[in-house]
């Protein structure tokens, strides 16, 4: 077996406690990276969950959008539908005052009495 003197010695011990440190650091950095690892799959998970929250979400939107949409155009039905009622029963009595004015005009130009200037006999 070599005889070894202090310097020697005191090289490789310091050799030795650097490999030490060189080991703890890899195993350092392994475990960093194992951690890594775990919380991008954590996170990878959670925008996996948001996006299917997002979907539901959005389809819960568009089905509230159409239900509102559904709603307003059966109310601008109803309000069109009362004013083409109305103006049906309008233009209907326009029609009748028309017809009347025409049959008073008539006979006027024909010079027949009204009804109600006839002599009973």
């Amino acid at each position: 077996m070599p005889v070894w003197g202090r310097k020697q010695a005191g090289e490789a011990a310091q050799e030795l406690a650097d490999h030490l440190k060189a080991v703890d650091h890899i195993k350092a950095l392994q475990e960093g990276q194992k951690a890594l690892a775990d919380a991008v799959a954590a996170l990878q998970e959670d925008v996996r969950q948001l996006r299917a929250d997002f979907r539901l979400q959005q389809a819960e939107t568009k089905t509230e959008v159409v239900r509102t949409t559904q709603e307003i155009v059966t109310s601008v039905q109803g309000r069109l539908f009362e004013k083409l009622e109305n103006l049906a029963v309008k233009m209907a009595v326009a029609e009748e005052r028309s017809r009347s004015d025409l049959k008073q005009l008539e006979r006027r130009m024909l010079g027949s009495p009204r009804r109600d200037e006839e002599s009973p006999l």
